[in-house]
């Protein structure tokens, strides 16, 4: 049977629905492509991690770093750099997030707090005009992530500089790893990761303390 005879044969529905569907699917992509941009923020955050371990001469911090890196690979479920996985928690971070990620100006800190229950939270912050920012928490449970908890206007000043606030350890305000990353439009900026007490920004801390 010819390619003609094989279509005919072929119910008018489900071409009608194939065609509804593609259409659909391209009118709705998202703007921020989640494997390019999970790959480029691992890479970003392991190079990071690998620079503070060439560059940190105190032996104990220096093998916090190690391990850091180690669990790094762990916590985000790969095993490699440039492996993509849609199950990691950081992927499914994109895809809850992924209109959100494509303003202007969006800052994310990943500041889990570990104790006898750990608390996995991710803050994403929206600078604004006169030295105030949006905050947004999102946490992540067994159901995935949620958002938690939105302030407007809070008076507090937020730029990139924020990334640069390193002290040497053990004299930084952090009581846990935080991993700071700045997007422009969807596009990843730079990523900064800070073992615990290295981090001098008060900001950031301040910030942080919200539930």
């Amino acid at each position: 049977m010819n390619v003609i005879g094989k279509l005919m044969k072929t119910p008018i529905l489900i071409i009608v629905t194939t065609l509804l569907l593609s259409f659909i699917t391209a009118g709705h992509e998202d703007v921020t492509d989640k494997d390019s941009t999970f790959i480029a923020w691992n890479k970003a955050t392991i190079a990071s991690l690998r620079f503070q371990i060439a560059h940190e001469l105190q032996p104990k911090a220096n093998e916090y770093y190690k391990n850091r890196l180690e669990a790094f690979y762990g916590y985000i479920d790969i095993q490699t750099d440039s492996q993509i996985n849609v199950n990691s928690i950081r992927y499914k971070f994109l895809d809850y997030i992924k209109e959100e990620i494509n303003r202007n100006d969006v800052f994310i800190i990943e500041a889990n707090l570990s104790g006898e229950h750990v608390d996995i939270r991710n803050f994403i912050l929206y600078p604004k005009q006169q030295d105030h920012v949006d905050i947004e928490l999102y946490r992540f449970n067994l159901s995935g992530w949620r958002r938690d908890t939105v302030i407007k206007d809070f008076p507090q000043s937020i730029s990139a500089n924020m990334l640069n606030q390193r002290v040497k350890w053990p004299n930084g305000l952090n009581y846990d790893d935080v991993t700071i990353s700045h997007f422009q439009k969807g596009n990843l900026k730079s990523v900064e990761f800070f073992l615990f007490n290295t981090l001098s920004s008060e900001s950031v801390i301040k910030i942080m303390s919200k539930r």
